[in-house]
């Protein structure tokens, strides 16, 4: 195959139909996105009319997902005993040196499948290609649901029909096509439904020790968890610097305090379902805003909670330039929260109730800022920061689901091409109901000299 500068993907598949099951939305998609896309089938039948039958349909398969016959791959191997050894995996890298087919992206099968040959593809793919990034889909035929666990989810909706009709290019296998599109559209629907797409391809994300050009991978990414966060983190750590509280007399009230924690577990949670590795959320526990400076000045950073609630807010973020919202107080008390707005010289107040005659909450705001960090601009700043705690668990729901995380990126751009944003999130405490009230938005102007 002659090289080009365009990236190059794999999909390798156990047997002619697994690709366009697994994967035949994401062949479309990456085709039209410019890429070359290679197809290497592993096994073929015993019977010589079965396996011609089955090479035909592959080939007509892939047509209909953009990928021509020169680059597809028949490797032959004896359908039902793929094994990964030293001789299966030598063949391989020979006919790939040969077609001088080097991929930069790579897709096969989960190891989470009861078919043999399936979980075969998989050892073979990871030994073949420990240096590149690796996505491995399911075919729902065999999938063991329980255990695959998705962390890149691609919109295919625009190549619903070629997939299908890439599928039903099979014809000798109608009756697996079948229970594979029913299978699909379970498996797809589940995920599309809390991503907010009509139709979702999922894969795993698998990067082994010296992996490269692991961005090729996450920019197939359409999880809003992904699409927020790795634009503004990628691969480093972010700090979170706790709510801890300043001191002010003790009041008689009904609402929890402690909904910071809640909201940080929420975060801590999406992480850990979604991410392509080690949660990156390091939390710092610190009262002394002398030992916070260091991270401030070389780290990306997470505020957690209000000026009464978080003695950074209060000393430090408060007092940056440019800022239009802040939570601010009364003193010497601490009394009549609110966040203020700087630039109407208005203020937000929560609304109060009362249960059997003691103090209560309803409603609560939070102050959401997602900016370039003051001290250093090549890292990021977020503020989760409530008037009270629920205002503060609003922020970190609003940074930890999906659909509210896709209607924040409809409405500010990251990575950031601006100084950074500030926009409200009002809590409705007694429904436990967020909301991003999108006419608050700020766009935080550049410094002045």
């Amino acid at each position: 195959m002659k090289r080009t500068a365009r990236p190059r993907a794999l999909f390798i598949g156990a047997h002619a139909d697994d690709i366009e099951i697994g994967a035949g939305g994401s062949v479309c998609r990456l085709r039209r996105d410019g890429w070359d896309v290679c197809f290497c089938i592993l096994t073929t039948e015993e019977n010589q009319k079965t396996a011609d039958e089955r090479k035909k349909e592959a080939i007509a398969g892939a047509a209909v997902l953009g990928v021509p016959r020169e680059a597809i791959l028949f490797m032959d191997f004896p359908d039902s005993f793929l094994k990964c050894g030293g001789d299966t995996v030598t063949r391989i890298r020979r006919v790939l040196k040969e077609r001088d087919y080097d991929p930069d992206l790579v897709f096969t099968h989960t190891d989470h499948d009861s078919h043999n040959d399936h979980r075969a593809a998989h050892e073979i793919t990871m030994a073949l290609f420990r240096r590149k990034p690796i996505m491995a889909y399911p075919v729902v035929n065999s999938l063991i649901e329980s255990s695959f666990m998705p962390t890149v989810f691609t919109d295919t909706t625009e190549y619903d029909r070629e997939q299908i009709a890439a599928m039903e290019c099979h014809k000798s296998q109608a009756r697996r096509i079948r229970t594979a599109k029913t299978g699909l559209g379970k498996l797809h629907q589940d995920h599309s439904t809390r991503l907010g797409f009509v139709r979702t391809e999922s894969f795993e994300l698998i990067i082994q020790e010296g992996a490269q050009r692991v961005e090729l991978a996450l920019k197939q990414n359409d999880c809003p968890f992904h699409r927020f966060w790795y634009p503004l983190i990628g691969q480093k750590r972010i700090n979170l610097i706790h709510a801890i509280p300043v001191n002010r007399k003790v009041r008689s009230y009904s609402w929890p305090i402690d909904q910071d924690r809640t909201g940080i577990s929420r975060l801590h949670r999406a992480f850990g379902e979604l991410w392509f590795g080690q949660n990156p959320v390091h939390e710092y526990n610190t009262q002394m805003g002398e030992v916070v400076t260091p991270l401030l000045d070389k780290e990306h950073i997470l505020i957690s909670g209000g000026a009464t609630s978080n003695q950074f807010t209060d000393r430090y973020f408060n007092h940056f330039d440019g800022l239009r919202y802040v939570i601010d107080h009364t003193m010497p008390d601490y009394t009549r929260l609110r966040l203020n707005d700087r630039q109407t010289n208005k203020s937000i107040y929560p609304e109060y109730g009362k249960v059997n005659g003691i103090g209560t909450i309803n409603r609560d705001f939070g102050l959401l800022t997602v900016m370039k960090n003051p001290a250093n601009e090549d890292t990021v700043l977020i503020g989760c920061m409530g008037v009270h705690s629920p205002g503060s668990l609003a922020c970190f729901r609003v940074l930890s689901e999906r659909a509210l995380l896709k209607q924040l990126l409809s409405v500010i751009t990251v990575p950031l091409k601006v100084r950074g944003y500030q926009l409200i999130i009002e809590q409705d405490v007694r429904n436990e109901e967020a909301r991003i009230l999108e006419d608050s938005i700020y766009v935080i102007p550049p410094r002045k000299e």
